[in-house]
């Protein structure tokens, strides 16, 4: 099923979805940039007004191991928070993963370091637990669900309730009666726990003790000190660190799996256009996703069928419609009702024939209607698309991606090339380049660069 979203915002995608709220990700049409989007369910106005208190504090934050927050406002009576979309995987989920000794250290390190960050800036996260801790391959450690945060210096209040986070990692204090916690120091005994997943069998549980003592006064006052603590015990290991490289074919195949899910979903609901960008990305992040290509495989196909269900959905509406004015002219007898002429139109098939550009690799089809190529993949593993270079002086020589170009049909060259960026340059009888520029491409794209000289 496909969330609504707020005007403004396109192409979603679930990403965490739970009791009391869903994150999804989405296009910002106005500003051009894919974010996440917080719909939380709470309709309570009393509790509502809170969540946005809490939101407006994580604002300040401006930390690299913590996603922006953009805006946060009341639609439909929810509370949706818009803020920064973290490319990674949640911390579970590569605790599942084999781990060598070393990378285990390095996410421990750096694990502690945000979390010190954090504190360093008078807060306290209040929830932490692997689900809202996100590997990124751009960013690293990145604490997420801010839901429960509070601002020691000021004294701010969070959302109303005492016992705050999840039973599994929370504080001993934390469940007393009328006792009087330090959100840091319990922060520092959720940690611990945490520490104790990612370390699993290595030697360090003599440092990570002194986060999970009953007695938090036994506990470091801040993960800052905590963090010192660490360094001074773990000296000899070095805390450098290729994210790419530790969590790249975890991710990729995490979410290709989300984007085709997502543009599944888009394609039932006739919103083809959202779904082919999807399911482009899908091949992208992972070209070699069987189903993704398939379905690209099958997408014309799939596209006619969903329209002629639409078809037959109004065409029965039609039918419907003119019985229940039957009804109502058999028993009432009042008026004369005539069928309208317009009511045909609903039986009426769009069809129009497909001009077709073939290669080697792909027959791209070109429609007016819906904006996107339609495809049939002969070669599905190749991601191809084609780049048109018009307006080449005749005398001069087309470079593309270091090659000398010599297919020229009075001055338009043409190539399929596989998706990415591609370098184009013209050089000129004196061997001299007189213009260049690079062009992106996506899979199954036709795209036309004219050769504008200076």
């Amino acid at each position: 099923m496909i969330v609504r979203l707020p005007k403004g915002f396109s192409h979603p995608m679930t990403i965490g979805e739970g009791a009391f709220s869903s994150v999804i990700r989405a296009r910002q049409g106005g500003l051009d940039r894919w974010v996440a989007i917080k719909i939380v369910y709470e309709k309570d106005k009393t509790l509502q007004s809170n969540i946005l208190s809490e939101a407006t504090t994580q604002a300040k934050l401006h930390l690299s191991c913590v996603p922006e927050i953009y805006d946060v406002f009341l639609w439909r009576g929810r509370v949706c928070i818009v803020m920064q979309w973290i490319r990674g995987i949640t911390l579970s989920r590569l605790l599942d993963a084999p781990l060598t000794p070393q990378q285990r250290l390095w996410l421990a390190e750096h694990f502690i370091g945000a979390l010190a960050a954090l504190h360093d800036k008078g807060f306290a996260h209040r929830d932490l637990k692997p689900d809202n801790i996100q590997v990124s391959p751009d960013k690293g450690i990145v604490l997420m669900d801010f839901g429960f945060t509070k601002q020691i210096i000021d004294g701010m209040r969070s959302v109303s309730g005492t016992v705050k986070g999840t039973p599994a990692y929370m504080a001993p204090e934390l469940w007393r009666i009328d006792s009087k916690s330090d959100p840091m120091r319990a922060d520092l005994f959720s940690a611990g726990k945490i520490l104790m997943e990612i370390l699993a069998d290595l030697p360090q549980s003599s440092i990570i003790s002194n986060l999970t003592f009953d007695n938090p006064e036994l506990r470091p006052r801040s993960a800052h000190d905590f963090l010192r603590m660490w360094r001074e015990t773990n000296a000899s290991h070095p805390s450098q660190v290729d994210w790419h490289e530790l969590i790249g074919p975890y991710y990729r195949k995490d979410l290709s799996d989300k984007l085709f899910t997502a543009a599944q979903e888009l394609l039932i609901a006739n919103r083809y256009d959202e779904s082919y960008w999807l399911l482009v990305e899908c091949l992208e992040e992972n070209s070699g996703h069987a189903d993704a290509l398939r379905l690209m495989q099958q997408f014309h196909t799939s596209v006619g069928k969903n329209r002629a269900k639409r078809r037959y959905f109004f065409s029965a509406a039609a039918v419907l419609l003119c019985f229940l004015f039957l009804i109502a002219y058999t028993i009432g007898r009042y008026s004369n009702i005539r069928a309208s002429n317009s009511d045909k139109t609903l039986l009426q098939s769009l069809s129009e024939k497909p001009d077709m550009i073939r290669n080697n690799h792909a027959v791209f089809f070109s429609k007016s209607l819906p904006a996107f190529r339609y495809v049939e993949i002969r070669d599905s593993s190749s991601l191809s698309g084609c780049i048109i270079i018009k307006n080449v002086p005749k005398n001069d020589s087309l470079v593309f991606d270091g090659k000398v170009s010599i297919d020229t049909i009075e001055s338009l060259h043409s190539f399929i090339c596989r998706f990415g960026e591609h370098h184009i340059s013209v050089i000129d009888r004196n061997n001299r380049m007189v213009w260049n520029e690079k062009v992106t491409i996506v899979p199954f794209q036709t795209k036309t660069v004219f050769c504008s000289m200076r």
